[in-house]
């Protein structure tokens, strides 16, 4: 059964943002700006009497009847003007006892939330003309309220969008706008004041009514970073309602943030719980001399004990982008959801959209548009960059090292040893076919004896769990260079000399044994997936070097790291002899490494 109607004040004028929900289950919806709304539900509960509430205002109990139905709500408020702190702090005491009943007053199991999401972006200069307006209905699996919870499962149930010719003009989105009920929960995230309450300043501003209860408003401040509003019950001391409005955050680039508000309420079921009900988030960027507005709005509109998990492949990732998703749009879903309702000129763009076959007048323009947005955006979500510690052992085989110069004389003899080279690997990779990664990784070694290297890589990507969350084994090949330097000595010089034309003029030197190959490493890599922009991984590779030389390596010890002189000597070059057992001086086989891959 569907029902539809109007909150409005005593006065006729509309009260939007009204909770309203039938007595005895978590099935509802708010009022839309206009005070307007649409209920569905099934004959049974439509049995049931509807509860309209809104802080300020008495509580309301009514059953629905067919057709359309006018709500009025009368004023409750008790002001109390402007209550500054005293001595003590009763603002922050406050605050403390709300976070401490957090426990009491907080479903402390499991539970699913089915709500809407509403989308919408325009410049201020073209308000009312949005350049696109993105709706969802959204499953959310909000854990145990015991504990601090920053994020959480969610599902896109559906979803439908409307873009315009300006899209092209539009390179912000909105991330996480899927993620609104764990997102703005301030209560779940103790964001804010609520999470550490002594670095903030507090005035209790006044009292409201809700229900036959008092609420505080309560006012904080952190100067410069954060302020905002916290409604608590003064009973129970749970927190109904807060806004925030954030003064401090990181820029975009050409993209600067004017501001970032937000506001969430929550309300109180039958079981005397109170839960996430709605929010609203709203910020605002500078460009080209106008303002981009972006807007998202969220109700709750049903919750149950169903605390299965969301299969991970169904999970919307909180970086996804309400507005590229291409779930297939049904006509008629709407009709079946509780939903914010939108105004007329929303309705109107979506019917257009529909009946076009389009999302926007002119084929052309619109294929033009998408053109223009994603193209570089798509070949940036095909770039990867990996970073990770690496390890190997190095090998010196048996040798015998004569270096004479002017100033000084240098004679070693080693039957042979073993050092663990340790440094750090970072790849840049990009997907030319699907799962076919080519790209260019560097090595750098941490300690005096370690390995460096620039190769080009080949990878090719096979997912083991293609049901789940995917664990991904990657055979690659290597092609390049690589250095290994393994530390012999410093030595104290008395005065200047000469190395392939590098003078050193330092007091200090190390010496290096230096060995320089081409090579080719087979390698294969463990990943596994924790969203789909960060992966962990394990990496072995097996090294086959050849067409190598090895020599000794001199670098000075003082003066300032980035003027330091170095310089490579070659074996059998200006008086150095290197005698090994072997056709080669120093030798790695296997390469270990642990990291993280980054994606868009």
């Amino acid at each position: 059964m569907t029902f539809s109607g109007k909150v409005v004040d005593e006065m006729g004028d509309p009260l939007p943002f009204s909770h309203l929900v039938f007595e005895g289950v978590n099935i509802g919806t708010i009022s839309n700006e206009d005070g307007l709304f649409k209920l569905v539900c099934s004959s049974e509960t439509a049995e049931r009497r509807l509860v309209i509430s809104l802080m300020g205002y008495h509580t309301k109990k009514i059953y629905l009847s067919k057709g359309f139905t006018e709500i009025i709500l009368a004023e409750n408020v008790t002001q109390l003007a402007g209550v500054t702190l005293t001595p003590k702090d009763y603002g922050k005491e406050l605050i403390e006892r709300a976070i401490n009943a957090i426990p009491d007053n907080y479903p402390m199991a499991q539970e699913r939330h089915r709500g809407f999401l509403r989308e919408t972006t325009e410049w201020d200069d073209n308000l009312g003309s949005p350049i696109y307006i993105a709706e969802a209905v959204i499953e959310s699996i909000k854990k145990s309220y015991q504990q601090r919870e920053r994020s959480g499962e969610v599902k896109l149930i559906e979803f439908r969008k409307y873009e315009s010719g300006l899209l092209d003009s539009l390179k912000t989105r909105i991330h996480a706008g899927s993620h609104h009920a764990h997102r703005f929960d301030v209560v779940h995230r103790r964001e804010g004041a609520l999470g550490r309450p002594s670095q903030y300043a507090y005035k209790i501003i006044d009292t409201l009514r809700q229900g036959d209860k008092s609420v505080y408003n309560v006012f904080f401040e952190k100067k410069g970073k954060l302020s905002g509003n916290v409604f608590i019950q003064d009973s129970s001391y749970a927190i109904v309602k807060a806004n925030y409005k954030y003064r401090s955050f990181f820029d975009i680039p050409d993209q600067r943030r004017q501001f970032l508000n937000f506001e969430v309420s929550y309300e109180q079921g039958s079981d005397g719980l109170w839960r996430y009900k709605y929010s609203h988030y709203e910020t605002g960027f500078r460009r080209q001399n106008k303002q981009l507005l972006l807007t998202s709005t969220y109700v709750t509109s049903s919750t149950d004990r169903n605390n299965a998990k969301i299969p991970y492949l169904e999970r919307m990732q909180f970086n996804d982008i309400l507005l590229e998703d291409q779930k297939e749009y049904k006509a008629d879903f709407w009709r079946d959801y509780n939903i914010i309702l939108p105004d007329e000129k929303f309705e109107a763009l979506f019917a257009k959209a529909q009946n076009s076959n389009n999302l926007e007048e002119g084929n052309e323009a619109v294929e033009e548009a998408e053109e223009k947005v994603p193209k570089l955006y798509k070949i940036l979500r095909r770039i990867s960059h990996e970073i990770s510690f690496f390890h190997t052992l190095i090998r010196s085989n048996p040798y015998t090292l004569n270096y004479n110069t002017s100033t000084f004389g240098l004679e070693r003899a080693n039957n042979g040893e073993n050092r663990s080279g340790w440094g750090i690997r970072s790849s840049l990779l990009y997907e030319v076919g699907p799962n076919l990664h080519v790209g260019y990784v560097v090595e750098g070694k941490i300690f005096k004896t370690g390995v460096t290297s620039h190769d080009l890589v080949i990878t090719k990507a096979i997912n083991l769990n293609p049901k789940g969350r995917p664990i991904i084994i990657s055979p690659e090949l290597r092609l390049g260079h690589q250095q290994m330097d393994w530390y012999v000595d410093t030595l104290n010089t008395s005065g200047d000399f000469t190395v392939k034309g590098t003078s050193f003029d330092s007091d200090r030197v190390a010496i290096f044994l230096s060995e320089r190959v081409f090579r080719a490493v087979l390698g294969i890599q463990l990943a596994i997936e924790k969203s789909n922009t960060l992966h962990f991984f394990l990496n072995t590779g097996f090294n086959f070097p050849f067409s190598g030389k090895m020599g000794v390596l001199l670098k000075e010890k003082d003066g300032f790291f980035l003027f330091r002189k170095k310089a490579f000597l070659e074996n059998n070059n200006e008086n150095l002899v290197i005698r090994p057992n072997t056709s080669s001086v120093l030798e790695n086989t296997c390469i270990l490494s642990a990291g993280l891959r980054f994606s868009l």
